[in-house]
Order: structure tokens, then sequence, then C-alpha cells
């Protein structure tokens, strides 16, 4: 829930390629998304954002926008239940 709290904060995302960061992010459009275990990546992605003043600026916008445009809190909690429930049942 972490990541679309930040998007709806109007915050760019920088994340690995995981389920749900995937769904939510389109890379280098609302967020950046690295290679998991790639800390070079990750670290080339923040300095991005933080050298970029515009880019952070236009993709927090973007992210934000992805968060409303039908996507409330319930659908967040039902996927995120969804999710656990998938997870519970392969033991």
């Amino acid at each position: 829930m972490v990541i679309p709290q930040a998007m709806a904060c109007g915050l760019p995302v920088v994340s690995i390629n995981v389920v749900g960061a995937a769904d939510l992010l389109q890379h280098a459009h609302n967020g950046l998304i690295v290679s998991p275990a790639n800390s070079s990546a990750l670290s080339d992605a923040l300095e991005r954002l933080i050298d970029d003043v515009y880019l952070r600026q236009t993709m927090g916008a973007y992210a934000q926008a992805t968060v409303q445009q039908g996507q409330s809190w319930s659908d967040y909690v039902s996927r995120a239940v969804a999710l656990y429930e998938t997870i519970l049942a392969s033991g």
C-alpha cells in the first residue's frame, strides 16, 4: 500500500519490478522501475530524480493522476486482500 500512498501524495516512485508496482507504475512516466538486486540501477534512478526537478515534478503529477483515475482505496484494499488470500492458500 506504500506505493499508491506515495503516488497519491504526488511523489514519483522508484521500485523494483514486483507485482503491485508493475500494476501501477509505467516506467519513466509516473515512476521508475529497476531490476531486483541491482543496487547500481537503484542508485542511478534515485540520482536521476534528485538531479532533475522537472522530471521529479512531472512524474509526481502523473503518479497522482494515475491513482485518482478510477483507483479508490477500496480497490486497493480489495486487491491486497485477494493477494493475501492467494498467498495464504498456497501455503
